[in-house]
């Protein structure tokens, strides 16, 4: 069987990996002559890490036990709650990088961009440059701007979610004019977390499992905050003055939006977050949902965000984007890529999409549209709250309990904010 793979990043590397071990002759065609970092981390959940296992990708990430938070009023820690919700914290570039160890000697065209998709009968045809390529069956892991996408399906439009996400990245000498030397010393590692809500959104600062070229340790933020549809247009138009459809690239948000960010971090949240967005690299993004009606058609398969997008609060873009990989190639080395075993798995993959937009909808709701007050909620209050928006499994290990007057390893005055 050939196999023509559209996209050389986390899922189409997956893909590729996974129906070469089926028996299929591979060729990858990726549109940049480059990968660049696409993001300075990411999570996989325990299913994507054993997928990837299986198909002899391995590399060390760090663990993420799960979370805990704790609510801060009068300047002491009130209440707490926590979470089992164990997660593998990589640098995109160093799973990227694995990925294609594993892929050695399958066909990676670079700078190779399909410009049309098409199934026929048992066959499925790409064009890319001027030439047309024939193959069994096509894969498109060609992202949210999915070409495959629009020509199966042009009425297919993410919705956006009212909310944006903003990304911050500073390396340690940077970081150290901004944050505390408390804060410093306990973000050791992915499991410590700094932390700040408010009726706007809410704020999160880690360190990141790299470290720089001197040895020093990276940090991430990330904050979600609620936007009108109608700012969306000046928010993520950046810094060339280039409108952009999903987001701005770090160091790329235009000095008008990064402005407004600073006024709304001011008014909502204690000064640090504010300060931490003035070192290091910012970007922005809009929070939008999509899933098409079949991952199906023909002879072409949609896989990761080129069928479904989802909240990256859920933190499962890439898990189920490996899944859909490693969920194809087994449908073909066991049943083949008729249209009856090609159904059936795109059923089976759309349920598990669903249900994660259902958990992005939830966690939505509890944490930015209806969050409660931690520190004066009682602990049965807070056991409700947390058990609408946990993942599968994760609400049989939720502790909540009450830490009256326990010290707080970093204080900002009388703000929520605490180390997790």
């Amino acid at each position: 069987m050939r196999v023509s793979v559209i996209g050389g990043s986390i899922g189409g590397l997956t893909a590729a990996i996974a129906l070469r071990r089926a028996g299929a002759e591979v060729t990858i065609f990726e549109r940049r002559a480059s990968l660049e970092d696409e993001g300075t981390g990411l999570a996989l959940r325990p299913a994507a890490v054993e997928a990837l296992s299986r198909l002899g990708v391995t590399l060390s990430g760090a663990q993420l036990d799960g979370w805990r938070y704790a609510a801060v009023k009068d300047g002491e820690a009130k209440v707490r709650v926590g979470w089992r919700a164990p997660l593998t914290a990589y640098t995109y570039a160093a799973l990227r990088a694995a990925l294609l160890d594993q892929a050695a000697g399958i066909e990676l065209r670079r700078g190779a961009a399909v410009t049309a998709v098409a199934s026929h009968g048992e066959r499925a045809r790409l064009r890319v440059g001027d030439a047309d390529v024939e193959s069994d069956l096509v894969v498109a892991a060609d992202g949210v701007d999915s070409l495959a996408q629009r020509v199966l399906f042009p009425a297919a439009r993410p919705e956006y979610t009212g909310i944006v996400l903003w990304r911050g990245f500073a390396r340690e000498e940077e970081a150290r004019a901004v944050l505390s030397a408390e804060a410093l010393d306990a973000l050791t590692n992915v499991n410590t977390q700094l932390f700040a809500s408010s009726a706007k959104g809410w704020w999160l600062c880690h360190v990141i499992p790299s470290r720089t070229a001197g040895g020093g340790r990276k940090f991430a933020w990330l904050c979600y905050l609620r936007e009108e549809e109608s700012s969306l247009a000046e928010l993520l138009t950046d810094a060339d003055g280039i409108p952009r459809e999903w987001g701005t690239k770090p160091g790329k948000v235009s000095g008008a939006s990064l402005a407004r960010l600073r006024r709304t971090l001011r008014a909502n949240f204690p000064e640090v977050v504010a300060a931490l967005s003035e070192v290091g690299l910012v970007s922005v993004n809009k929070v939008a949902k999509l899933l098409v009606p079949a991952m199906a058609v023909g002879r072409i398969c949609l896989v990761g965000d080129a069928a479904h997008v989802v909240p990256p609060l859920t933190t499962a873009g890439a898990t189920l984007a490996i899944g859909d990989a490693a969920a194809l190639a087994g449908t073909v080395a066991t049943t083949g890529a008729g249209a009856e075993a090609l159904a059936a798995w795109s059923d089976g993959r759309l349920a598990a999409a669903r249900a994660v937009l259902a958990q992005g909808d939830a966690l939505i709701d509890a944490t930015i549209d209806h969050p409660p007050d931690l520190a004066s909620s009682t602990v049965e209050e807070l056991t409700a709250w947390a058990r609408k928006f946990l993942p599968p499994g994760a609400e049989r290990q939720l502790e909540v309990s009450e830490l009256a007057g326990q010290p707080l390893l970093f204080k900002a005055g009388q703000s929520p904010m605490s180390i997790g």
